[in-house]
């Protein structure tokens, strides 16, 4: 049994795609909520992935290391994936990143020094997965303009981030790579192209795009450095996005509760094979972890803590 635990407010991605391709492995997965501060002695040994340890607010994140921590003394009985508390939050790791030379931009909180930036840069939230809040800003002035603009649409400056501007874009397109660990799996996922610097999805694509992206799919030629990072930032299971810029790798980010797949009816017939070999690789990976003792029926009271999409009668099968 694997229990995936998230924020009750963050289940969608992973329960999307359960629903759209997850028929393999659903009976498998329990979702448990952050919220619910599930008691440990209640839980049987199973595997525990983590989610969302980028991104937990301190009261949960201390009640979180608590549990991962009690689960730990079990030893070899459960596998655990991300430890909330030492997995790095994404201005940590950009921070980390930048520090040990692997990335040429760096990322600087609203309220540190920011005389020696290196212009354009860009606002994101430090948490959110929502992209950037702000277009290239090319100087000082308009970075302080846009943070004012910010702070009076009710943004917290604190939990913004600035982070400098790296130019991916290599024959007319931008690139985002993203790929997959799942414990010792490392998986390529997808590249997604587009014209502009935010790349965010749904990728351009052309038979030339696609036949790019199921080459690195197959090679995964940049396993060995995803690896080192993965490990810097102490997750174990997530997705990074990555380009790169004169040909050295720039790390975007690593997620621990990512979306995975878009449902098949939003892809065109062309792009299918190379999502069809993503989500092989990506579920075998994910049955591979469910190798501690199962728990052969779900308890009343780990029932009484589904919420969301899964709680219905029509889609009980899909915990």
């Amino acid at each position: 049994m694997i229990f995936y635990l998230c924020m009750r407010d963050n289940f969608r991605p992973f329960g999307a795609f359960l629903r759209a391709w997850g028929g393999p492995v659903r009976h498998r997965i329990r979702r448990l909520e952050y919220e619910a501060r599930p008691d440990p002695a209640a839980l049987p040994d199973a595997t525990y992935l983590f989610g969302d340890v980028d991104r937990l607010p301190p009261a949960l994140a201390e009640s979180a290391a608590a549990l991962w921590k009690s689960l730990a003394e079990r030893g070899d009985r459960v596998r655990l994936l991300n430890r909330p508390g030492v997995s790095l939050t994404r201005y940590e790791l950009l921070r980390a990143l930048a520090a040990r030379g692997w990335n040429d931009f760096r990322a600087l909180r609203t309220g540190e020094p920011r005389d020696d930036l290196r212009y354009p840069v860009f606002v994101r939230h430090a948490v959110e997965h929502v992209g950037a809040a702000t277009p290239l800003l090319p100087d000082r002035d308009a970075l302080e303009r846009a943070l004012a603009e910010l702070a009076a649409a009710g943004h917290s400056a604190d939990a913004l981030m600035i982070v400098e501007f790296v130019d991916v874009q290599q024959g007319g397109y931008y690139r985002k790579y993203s790929a997959f660990r799942l414990g010792p799996a490392l998986i390529a996922h997808h590249i997604f192209f587009q014209r502009e610097w935010e790349v965010k999805g749904p990728s351009l694509f052309s038979a030339e795009l696609l036949e790019e992206e199921r080459i690195f799919q197959r090679e995964n030629p940049h396993a060995a450095q995803l690896q080192q990072a993965f490990e810097l930032a102490g997750i174990d299971y997530g997705r990074i996005d990555y380009g790169f810029a004169g040909g050295r790798l720039q790390i975007w980010e690593i997620n621990s509760n990512p979306s995975v797949m878009r449902p098949a009816r939003i892809y065109q017939p062309i792009q299918l094979p190379g999502r069809h070999y993503f989500v092989e690789r990506y579920l075998a990976a994910l049955a591979a972890l469910d190798d501690r003792s199962p728990s052969p029926r779900l308890p009343y009271w780990l029932g009484r803590l589904r919420q969301g999409p899964f709680r219905s009668r029509k889609r009980r099968r899909f915990v």
